[in-house]
């Protein structure tokens, strides 16, 4: 029974081999493709690991450029700030800038000045050219209602210890702009008498020099310290009224009158004030008439002068109808107790002196080129003046000092600023011992 199982067990093995056989060989198979399929996945994790490796580089290249970044960041945040602060800076430039330009719209600059050649028709004159005067203006509107003038001079264009020449200051004044009608100023200012005084840049008037009343009688150009009022009464009457400083009679003269009695506010002498203003009417259009007045004591509390009291009556009349224009005006200068003055100066100081003249200019391109900006005139005007009109009881007038002048010429003006002046002056007096010279006279003059 043992033998029969064991032949028979092995005949069942013997007929098994062959599908074990068969059986092992597929299994080979499925595994060699399994093993295959295995590397296959092992290549492609190697090759998923070296990307893992790219990817931990790039990973590490962009932490490292993040830092860069964040560089860069602090510094584009710095930039940023510096351009705030640029922008800042350039708002704050453009405020400044807007401030001068308005500085620059509320100031005005200007200014003028006259070269002259005097040939003296006389052997005890030499003939002389002189850079007379050189002006500057300025100008400054404050605010709304207050404005600052002012005007510095160089005379004669050299100053200084043995030179010729004087640097003065003018104006120098505020002007309190309340209402039409009534204005307060105060400061250094030009005194309202005369035409001229106000009024005497070159391109203004006829003539190289200023009309010789308007030196001797009038002493122009004439300022003074003070305080006053000014405004438009009706339409075309305005008036001008200032308490000021007053002249200094040790400066009066039996040959140049008042002038010298000018202490242009330079440590001047204040023990006496004055009065002065002016009328003066512009309503019609081409037309202009004013009167003007100075009253004040001029003793400066010197009992050697007495009262020396001075009153200056002055009037004027200004037409240009057409191509002509016509000027006159008249002054006459009264002083009390000129014999005190003229005892305390060693000289025969007039008591009264008066002065006057009467022009007239004819516009020629004006009517042949009426729309041509350049001017060429002729004109003549006549003058006399004394003073010494009236001297003292004891004291002798001296007929030098009675002077008649007769002046023609001519002025053309390329541009109504600048002025070429050329004229001839024919003087005269009632000496007949020191007779008056002639004068040629060639200026060049200029305003803006």
């Amino acid at each position: 029974m043992r033998v029969l199982l064991t032949g028979a067990a092995a005949v069942f093995f013997m007929l098994l081999l062959p599908c074990s056989a068969a059986m092992a060989e597929s299994d080979i198979e499925r595994l060699e493709r399994k093993i295959d399929a295995l590397m296959r996945e092992v290549e492609a994790l190697k090759a998923k690991e070296e990307v893992v490796g790219e990817l931990k580089s790039e990973i590490e290249a962009l932490k490292a450029s993040d830092r860069d970044v964040e560089t860069i960041r602090r510094a584009v945040s710095r930039m940023e700030e510096s351009e705030q602060e640029m922008e800042e800076l350039r708002e704050e430039v453009a405020s400044i800038r807007d401030r001068g330009f308005e500085f620059l719209d509320r100031t005005t600059i200007g200014g003028y000045g006259e070269l002259h050649y005097n040939d003296y028709k006389s052997e005890d004159k030499d003939s002389s050219i002189d850079f007379h005067r050189f002006v500057l203006f300025f100008s400054h509107e404050i605010n709304d209602w207050i404005r600052f003038d002012s005007e510095v001079e160089l005379e004669h264009s050299l100053s200084g210890e043995g030179k010729s020449g004087e640097v003065e200051l003018e104006q120098a004044y505020l002007d309190f702009m309340l209402s039409k009608r009534i204005n307060v100023r105060a400061g250094l200012m030009l005194m309202p008498v005369g035409i001229m005084n106000e009024t005497h840049e070159p391109p203004t008037f006829y003539g190289v020099e200023r009309p010789d009343m308007d030196k001797k009688i009038i002493p122009t150009t004439w300022w003074e310290a003070g305080v006053g009022i000014y405004g438009e009464i009706l339409p075309g009457l305005n008036y001008r009224l200032y308490g000021v400083s007053s002249l200094d009679a040790s400066g009066f003269s039996a040959s140049s009158g008042l002038r010298g009695g000018r202490q242009k506010v330079s440590k001047a002498r204040a023990e006496d004030l004055a009065l002065t203003g002016r009328l003066e009417y512009t309503g019609l259009p081409g037309l202009k008439i004013g009167g003007s007045f100075f009253w004040g004591d001029t003793s400066q509390n010197d009992d050697a002068y007495g009262d020396a009291t001075v009153t200056i009556l002055e009037g004027d009349v200004q037409a240009s109808i057409w191509q002509f224009d016509f000027k006159g005006q008249y002054a006459h200068v009264y002083l009390d107790d000129a014999y005190e003055v003229s005892t305390a100066n060693a000289e025969a100081v007039g008591e009264e002196m008066y002065g006057w003249y009467v022009e007239g200019g004819f516009r020629l391109l004006g009517l042949i080129f009426p729309e041509s900006e350049q001017e060429f005139a002729l004109f003549a005007r006549y003058s006399e003046y004394d003073t010494q009109d009236e001297v003292a009881s004891g004291f002798t007038a001296d007929g030098k000092n009675d002077v008649e002048v007769l002046t023609i010429g001519l002025d053309y003006k390329p541009h109504p600023n600048i002025v070429i002046k050329l004229d001839y002056q024919d003087r005269d007096n009632d000496s007949s011992t020191i007779k008056a010279a002639d004068q040629f006279n060639l200026g060049v003059g200029y305003w803006f």
